[in-house]
């Protein structure tokens, strides 16, 4: 199989209407087989380990846009009505995080705990802020 980029920049080159269709494309992929044998080379395919591989990283990939996504989804919501908590937390996407939020979902909420509440060992909050 010919790299259809390859393909295409020949039907480029040679076609000024930029029309294109099979019948075409196959008669150029000859002449390309034909005039350039020698500049060819085989495309060999990759092994089951690492089409497996490339198949994990894919899905390790997508499940990091995934948590950048939610945690960005948060941050937002949060802006709105809570928004000392983003300035209190580094990172938005940890269990003590999560576990805050659960706890004191409102400022009213994380004013009315105790300090030795929020300070304690260990330790769940460390801002100024309240």
């Amino acid at each position: 199989m010919i790299n259809p980029s390859s393909v295409a920049k020949y039907r480029a080159a040679f076609t000024h209407s930029g029309a294109k269709d099979d019948p075409t494309d196959a008669i150029i992929q000859v002449e390309i087989l034909q005039l350039h044998m020698d500049k060819l080379t085989v495309i060999r395919s990759d092994s089951e380990d690492v089409r497996c591989l490339a198949q994990l990283v894919e899905y390790r990939r997508k499940l990091v846009q995934d948590r950048v996504n939610l945690t960005n989804k948060i941050a937002t919501t949060l802006k709105n009505y809570y928004p000392h908590v983003i300035d209190w937390f580094k990172e938005k996407d940890t269990q003590i995080f999560c576990d805050f939020l659960l706890r004191w979902p409102s400022l009213a909420h994380a004013k009315k705990a105790r300090k030795q509440t929020l300070l304690g060992n260990p330790p769940i909050f460390n801002g100024g802020y309240l």
